[in-house]
């Protein structure tokens, strides 16, 4: 970056000046891209362990409202459909 084209009319300790707060910028913003590269990749790994783990949950309590579903016809059919077919 040419400093002179950018700002022809500033004095020299002036550009020196910008020139070294931009050069002490660098680093903080390199360290803050790479927080947030590793911060992001952090909460992508803590929600897909928590998408599985609600993903299972669900599974289990859907299995386990089948089973009761299942249960209850069996007794609805043992205690209303087995006297009407017997014919009593």
């Amino acid at each position: 970056m040419n400093l002179n084209k950018l700002f022809p009319r500033l004095p020299i300790r002036a550009k020196l000046g910008i020139a070294f707060a931009l050069l002490s910028l660098m680093p903080l913003v390199l360290v803050a891209g790479i927080t947030i590269r590793v911060t992001i990749a952090q909460l992508r790994n803590a929600a897909s362990a928590t998408l599985q783990r609600e993903v299972r949950s669900a599974r289990v309590e859907v299995e386990q409202a089948l089973t009761q579903v299942e249960q209850n016809v069996a007794f609805l059919s043992e205690a209303l459909l087995a006297p009407l077919l017997r014919g009593e």
